[in-house]
């Protein structure tokens, strides 16, 4: 069981952080008077949400330990790391696994996180083992400030591979031209392309003339974005800390895959200069109905709920409009309609490029048969009688504008005297 942090657990937690076996690859052992300071100083303000807290034994009530999630920066990205220590007692016994699987479905299900990583020692084999038991799998070392070396291991609720997302879901670009055509980029306007993907409409918006910047949450889309020679970066779209820094922002069949609209919204309003525009196109409300019912039917014989791995957002247009306003956006153009869309190869290609957070727990013949399951369900629904498989989209096009204040059209008078002034000069 993990709680919140009381007052009793101070002692006992100050343990298990000065015990030099249990802290051997944690830095070593901390000196005890030291830990209950800094444990103390959480109790009256309560804890935040990227913290540690007690390990509890249900058997016992006794503390085993101390785990919870961090936020660093590694390598110029923010990331949240699950971590964990447990007392020598409680060693061997699973709760390292139990622990760490508890924090991963929580991260993914209440926190809306899509990324979560590890940084393990190396030779700490017993941590390695335990990531990848809770799916992670190793990415790469780094070296942590003050020069010690850590192994990155990480977890996605999605994962996108540049090779598999071109063949199988090139169409995605295609019918995100008449978003680009609402957008009415002009030459020389700035442009953020958000969840820009592999960079095919992020180039076409370069091609115009526009000074373009393309983000992504994904590094490996971001490297093929790259390749193509865009101003790509590696942003979660979550936590944008652009400063009125463009004229429109621009996003195709991607919002729907960032879980905290609110955020997204408020970091667009951030992002844009008054008077620019946010157009965009994501999955509406009704969007895929058939493959998720075809989840909800199959997923669960397999031991998998597939509510806690829904990785997407399908607002109807009622609620985004609503969420666009209280940030403060003029509406002036919202709708929601049908889109059938046609697929280039198997529905089981769709599943493995979109649906990868359902397939995560699976591997091998087993994934091959939990997707045969799913093809069989949809099969009466999707497959024409040519075979051709078509899924049912709903898409969700909007365009808004963030309006002058009285403020910055004062700015911006002012900038114009400026201008009038030194040319007259």
């Amino acid at each position: 069981m993990i709680r919140d942090l009381q007052e009793s657990d101070l002692r006992p937690l100050a343990a298990i952080w000065s015990d030099p076996e249990v802290t051997v690859h944690l830095g070593g052992p901390r000196d005890f008077d030291w830990v209950v300071n800094a444990l103390a100083e959480d109790l009256p303000a309560g804890q935040e949400t990227y913290d540690l807290r007690p390990v509890i034994e249900k058997a016992t009530g006794q503390i085993i330990g101390h785990c919870g999630y961090l936020e660093k920066e590694v390598e110029g990205r923010t990331e949240i790391e699950l971590t964990y220590v447990l007392a020598q007692p409680a060693w061997g016994k699973g709760y390292a696994t139990e622990a760490a699987a508890a924090l991963r479905d929580y991260a993914f299900q209440q926190l809306k996180l899509d990324r979560l990583i590890a940084l393990i020692e190396p030779g700490n084999t017993a941590s390695e083992h335990v990531a990848e038991k809770i799916g992670m799998r190793l990415e790469r070392e780094v070296v942590r400030p003050g020069g010690a070396l850590r192994l990155i291991y990480a977890i996605e609720l999605q994962t996108w591979n540049p090779e598999q997302y071109a063949a199988n879901a090139r169409f995605v670009a295609e019918l995100g031209l008449p978003v680009l055509e609402l957008l009415n980029p002009q030459p020389g306007e700035r442009v953020l392309d958000l969840g820009c993907g592999d960079g095919v409409l992020t180039e076409k918006l370069a091609a115009l003339g526009c000074q373009v910047v393309g983000v992504d949450s994904s590094p490996a889309q971001i490297a093929a974005a790259q390749a193509r020679g865009l101003d790509a970066r590696v942003v979660d779209a979550q936590r944008l800390s652009f400063d009125a820094e463009f004229d429109a922002v621009f996003s195709n069949a991607a919002l729907h895959w960032m879980r905290k609209p609110d955020e997204v919204i408020a970091g667009v309003w951030r992002a844009l200069e008054p008077g620019g525009r946010f157009v965009g196109e994501l999955g509406g409300a009704g969007n895929i109905a058939s493959i998720l019912e075809a989840l909800e039917a199959v997923m669960p014989g397999h031991g998998v709920d597939p509510q806690t791995l829904i990785p997407w957002y399908f607002p109807d247009e009622h609620e985004y409009r609503q969420k666009l306003e209280a940030n403060g956006f003029v509406v002036t153009a919202i709708e929601r309609f049908p889109r059938p869309t046609p697929l280039p190869g198997d529905i089981g290609d769709w599943l493995e490029t979109f649906a990868g957070s359902f397939l995560m727990p699976f591997a091998g013949d087993e994934r091959a048969h939990v997707i045969a399951e799913l093809r069989e369900a949809l099969r009466p629904k999707l497959m024409d009688e040519q075979g051709g498989w078509t899924v049912d989209y709903v898409r969700l096009r909007f365009a808004a504008t963030k309006p002058w204040s009285e403020a910055a059209e004062r700015e911006y008078d002012a900038m114009l005297t400026d201008i009038a002034w030194a040319m007259a000069v």
